[in-house]
């Protein structure tokens, strides 16, 4: 069976299929138990399309692999050590198919046995599986005298245990000496590059993920992402695809296994476990199982989708942007949403519904942060990072769509932002009055505003504002954002000024939307007010304040005509504060 969408674009899946399990049924032709071991497979991939296991045909298959399997590991266990290629040995009226057998692929029988283990989510006989496997390699001396089949499907099942675990590999690193030279097509090392350059200069990194290896991981990312959409030919180019899928899992699982230590989730730890997700998204056309049937890489995503639910703090956009730009952030919560949604999706039922809507609701508010009001700006802004067109373009517009976002960048189905905002804000304050304006450190109305504001999921976002800005001041241009429907920025160039009774600070106000900026004024002011009275100000412009208590601000156009007025009362006694023009 094949999945459609894949078989459609991506051409040299097959060619891949081809390759990498090339020797492996020619194998099963004259071994038993791995006969036995790839029918209990098909059964796993059977059950995902139907939805039923056939469960006593999938362990009659089971239990003849893992007799054979507990007779091979008897022999091998008695010999002092073996070679890749020596056989089995056994006696003539051996029943367990092993006679045939080379010590290599039993040893690839045994390291199977934690894929079947895993894909039944028991994972501590996936654990003694891979134990004994790292006992008969040593035995045989490593890796590098096992055929090209059995090496690799032991390397990847120590792979998936050790992603599916966030633990270390059990096994050795190392290449297969005939493919370390093996290289992707030069184009692909060009344009890897270029995309790398511009990937590292937008995420965080740390002592543990320093810039140069943040360059030898994405660039390998790159490569591995661009080679999904490149139809190849040559068997070098296959290898190298591989070698940077099998370097960039090893190295990426020793990152989290480190960073486990660690109950805070850092920026760093959730750029590594994005790039981990984006990985074995690419991987199923090598580990021997497509994306839709592959129950072991739902395991794998689920525990990465807890860990990095971890890391979705209040405060998460603010940190990210004081250490590295918000696009690096997209891109992580776009590999972790999408592997939330595939893991709900496969029908697990662990994953409780507030965690999904959890990354829906961030990957939102960053997409508004960043003034991304369409699926292609949001697609672009990927291509920045890893992306495939024939890997991620699905995901790419199903989660958009998820996110209850269409092209215009408005949100489907939301609570009226304004609303949400004024409302929490006047129940926090509503028994304490504000009187002046301070600056934000003393200011009642205090960072955790400003941090809802900034996170809060809404048409718009105020951005720039200046450090002595009242957050009052912010309320009130939010709030004429948010009816306005479009991004408001406030501009550089403020000025104190006092003009009859009226003393306060300007800031000019720039609405994105498709006009020229700047052109409004912002009055915020902290005097008491005559109501009613009409002021002018120094550049000759006039507005009118109505009764409005302590605080008052004003929005005026630049060629004086009156727009708006925007009302925060302390003492929520007025409640007939109306502006000029009634």
């Amino acid at each position: 069976n094949r999945n459609n969408i894949w078989e459609s674009k991506v051409l040299w899946l097959d060619k891949v299929d081809s390759h990498f399990r090339r020797g492996l049924w020619n194998i099963a032709l004259t071994s038993t138990p791995l006969f036995h071991i790839l029918l209990c497979i098909a059964e796993m991939k059977r059950s995902v399309l139907t939805g039923d296991r056939n469960q006593i045909s999938y362990f009659e298959h089971k239990i003849a692999a893992m007799r054979a399997v507990s007779q091979g590991v008897s022999r091998l266990s008695s010999l002092p050590q073996f070679t890749g290629t020596h056989g089995m040995a056994l006696p003539t009226d051996d029943t367990s198919g092993l006679a045939e057998t080379s010590s290599d692929t039993f040893v690839m029988l045994v390291a199977i046995q934690v894929n079947l283990a895993l894909g039944d989510k028991e994972y501590d006989a996936a654990k003694t599986h891979m134990r004994c496997v790292t006992d008969l390699v040593n035995k045989a001396g490593g890796l590098q005298s096992f055929g090209y089949t059995q090496w690799r499907h032991t390397i990847w099942n120590d792979l998936k245990l050790a992603s599916a675990l966030l633990e270390r590999p059990m096994l050795e690193y190392g290449l297969r000496m005939e493919s370390i030279n093996a290289t992707f097509p030069p184009e692909v090392n060009t344009e890897a590059h270029r995309l790398t350059l511009e990937t590292i200069r937008m995420i965080p990194t740390s002592e543990t993920l320093t810039s140069e290896l943040s360059y030898d991981l994405f660039n390998r990312l790159h490569q591995v992402s661009l080679t999904f959409d490149t139809t190849l030919s040559q068997e070098a180019h296959f290898m190298a695809f591989e070698n940077a899928l099998y370097t960039i899992v090893y190295q990426l699982c020793n990152s989290i296994a480190d960073s486990q230590s660690n109950t805070e989730c850092s920026a760093t730890d959730m750029l590594i476990l994005g790039a981990q997700l984006c990985t074995w998204t690419c991987m199923p056309s090598l580990v021997n199982m497509r994306a839709l049937f592959n129950t072991v890489i739902n395991a794998i995503q689920s525990k990465m989708v807890y860990r990095l639910w971890n890391g979705l703090k209040p405060d998460l956009i603010l940190q990210w942007e004081s250490t590295a730009k918000l696009d690096s952030l997209l891109w992580v919560l776009f590999q972790a949403s999408s592997a939330a949604i595939n893991v709900v999706s496969s029908g697990e039922t662990w994953m409780p519904s507030y965690m999904l809507e959890s990354f829906l609701t961030t990957t939102r508010q960053v997409t508004m942060r960043l003034q991304i009001h369409s699926l292609a700006d949001f697609e672009r802004t990927l291509r920045s990072f890893p992306y495939s067109e024939n890997v991620f373009g699905d995901d790419c517009r199903m989660l958009w769509s998820q996110m209850g976002l269409d092209d215009s960048g408005m949100i489907d189905g939301m609570v009226s932002p304004n609303s949400v905002i004024v409302e929490e804000i006047s129940l926090k304050y509503k028994k304490e009055p504000q009187t002046s304006f301070e600056s934000p450190s003393q200011n009642q109305f205090d960072n955790d505003f400003r941090t809802k504001l900034y996170t809060t999921p809404v048409y718009s976002f105020i951005q720039l504002a200046p450090a002595t800005m009242p957050l009052t001041a912010i309320l009130a241009i939010a709030a004429l954002a948010l009816t306005k429907h479009v991004t408001a920025t406030i501009c550089t160039g403020t000025s104190t000024f006092t003009s009859g009774n009226l003393k306060g600070t300007s800031y000019d106000v720039a609405w994105i939307d498709g006009e020229d900026a700047c052109q409004w004024t912002f009055v915020a002011n902290a005097n008491d007010n005559p109501c009613g009275r009409k002021f002018t100000l120094p550049n000759g412009y006039t507005y009118y304040l109505g009764d409005c208590g302590d605080a008052s601000f004003a929005l005026y156009n630049r060629d004086g005509s009156y727009n708006h007025i925007a009302v925060y009362n302390p003492d929520y006694e007025k409640d007939d504060c109306v502006n000029s023009d009634g």
